[in-house]
Formats: C-alpha cells, sequence, structure tokens
C-alpha cells in the first residue's frame, strides 16, 4: 500500500493543470485508487472496502457438504479473515470431536492457515464464494507440514 501512496503522490507533484497529460493523469489517480484494480486482487486485498465485506461477502451462501469418507484434501472456499478475503484452500487434517478442519489457503504462507468449524458460515464448496482466487506464492504441495493443536 505504501508503494501506492507514492505512486499516487509522484503523479500529484508532476501534474500540471491546463497541460494536454493532466487528464491522463487524473485518470491514472483514479484507476490506482479504484478498489476493484486488479493491483488489489493480486495481493489479495479485499476488492471491495472492508464494511462491505465483513457485512455481506463473508459468510457462505452455499452449504458445506463434505463426503464422509475423504474429507482429507478436499479443495474448499475459506475466508481468511486476515486478508478479509475468500480463497481456494485444502482441507489438511479433520477433528471430528470438534467438527473442523484444518485449511491451507493456496499460494500463502502457513501463517493464514487454521482450524474452521465444519457448520461455519467461512466455509463453502471449492468455486462458490472464491471463484478461484489464490495466493500469488507457490502452492504447498506437502500435506506433511505440522498442524498446530
Amino acid at each position: 500500500m505504501n508503494f501506492l501512496r507514492e505512486v499516487v503522490r509522484f503523479i500529484v507533484l508532476r501534474m500540471q493543470p491546463g497541460t494536454d497529460i493532466f487528464a491522463s493523469y487524473l485518470d491514472t489517480i483514479h484507476n490506482i485508487l479504484n478498489p476493484s484494480h486488479l493491483f488489489y486482487q493480486c495481493h489479495g486485498l479485499s476488492a471491495s472496502p472492508v464494511a462491505e465485506v465483513d457485512d455481506d461477502d463473508s459468510h457462505a451462501t452455499t452449504p458445506l457438504d463434505l463426503p464422509s469418507d475423504r474429507i482429507v484434501g478436499t479443495i474448499v472456499d475459506a475466508y481468511r479473515s486476515n486478508h478479509r478475503t475468500w480463497y481456494e484452500g485444502v482441507i489438511m487434517s479433520h477433528d471430528a470431536a470438534q467438527n473442523q478442519v484444518y485449511v491451507g489457503f493456496f499460494g500463502h504462507d502457513s501463517e493464514g492457515d487454521g482450524w474452521i468449524s465444519i457448520d461455519s458460515p467461512h466455509l463453502a464448496p471449492r468455486g462458490s464464494m472464491s471463484s478461484g482466487r489464490r495466493g500469488q506464492g507457490p502452492i504447498r504441495v506437502d500435506l506433511d507440514e505440522p498442524i498446530p493443536d
């Protein structure tokens, strides 16, 4: 975000009203500040205002129906609260006693992974909330990483 602030600051300092390129500078600033700009989506930032996401988008609209015999390895959509965004993730562990699953997010480090209740509105069928959104980092292919209790 600091990078974008600096770019806007740089453009504003060089703007000279009345010149031919003034309108171009103004359009560039409006594009950068637009919350649906590709930059925000690529960096896992919310594409809508936080209040809108918290009120409307953080709850699944489709109930999750997991296969009882093979839950681990199922790809789901999960709400990553520290990014306030839905991402694709994989179920890495299942705790039947607590009725929760451990979700690892594709393309993110393990810090945001965590236990989510199966009944939680923050867990949804694949493609129903994330539209295939994944982080930009490498996908961790091994599921052998330690799962916190």
